[in-house]
């Protein structure tokens, strides 16, 4: 649970704005299967939170009433043909109460590592039955939206992996001096109350001076050997 709650913060896309191709998707998945709600719920740690959403406003519900944190332990689905004969949920706020849930579908989604992170749920007011031909459409949608979450995930690791290497020296293997600042600035304040610091400040001394003299070469030698 630690590792998919750390793998869902990672991808950044709690509380983020609307995303138009997951948007459309919901809205297509509604049409096709005809229910009166569709959702991209994400499991947070105390809440359910959705992504994309038809059918209803609410962006999220306390995890402790959700649906979808019971699909999380599933393989591929879960089913509950009418949850007001179900003693799981007969119970639960969202069906005794508005919405009124009565039919749920969730197909798991999974991020590239096979962790599940959510569902692509569909949700209506009276029972109802899908189908092997249903879950396997509602399947392949649930891939739809898992391929707009493993791009995300690769294009946030490419950006990481980019400002990285526009941080890092290339001789020393440190970070850069605005950089290691914002590193240090961090640091300290996160120990600020621990008591009395000392810092050591290393300064390669005529610099400038020694590159003329020595060599570009020799140069960066001083300098790997002052960061070893």
């Amino acid at each position: 649970e630690a590792l998919r709650q750390y793998t869902l913060e990672c991808l950044n896309l709690l509380d983020t704005a609307a995303d138009v191709h997951l948007d459309t998707l919901v809205r297509v998945a509604q049409t096709a299967f005809g229910v009166e709600t569709v959702l991209i719920s994400l499991i947070d740690r105390d809440r359910q939170w959705f992504k994309a959403h038809c059918g209803q406003d609410a962006r999220q519900t306390g995890r402790d009433l959700a649906f979808c944190a019971h699909a999380l332990h599933e393989e591929r689905f879960l089913v509950i043909n009418d949850a007001r004969q179900d003693e799981r949920f007969f119970d639960n706020a969202l069906v005794t109460g508005p919405p009124h849930v009565c039919f749920y579908a969730g197909a798991v989604l999974r991020d590239s590592s096979g962790l599940p992170l959510g569902t692509l749920c569909l949700i209506d007011h009276k029972p109802r039955q899908l189908d092997t031909a249903q879950l396997e459409r509602l399947e392949r949608c649930a891939l739809l939206v898992e391929n707009e979450l493993i791009q995300r995930d690769a294009l946030l690791a490419e950006r990481a992996r980019a400002t990285l290497q526009a941080n890092i020296d290339p001789i020393t293997g440190y970070s850069l001096r605005r950089r290691y600042l914002q590193r240090m600035t961090a640091w300290l304040q996160e120990r600020a109350s621990q008591g009395a610091l000392q810092v050591i400040l290393v300064k390669l001394q005529n610099a400038v001076r020694l590159r003329k003299q020595q060599g570009v070469d020799f140069y960066e030698g001083v300098l790997q050997s002052l960061s070893h």
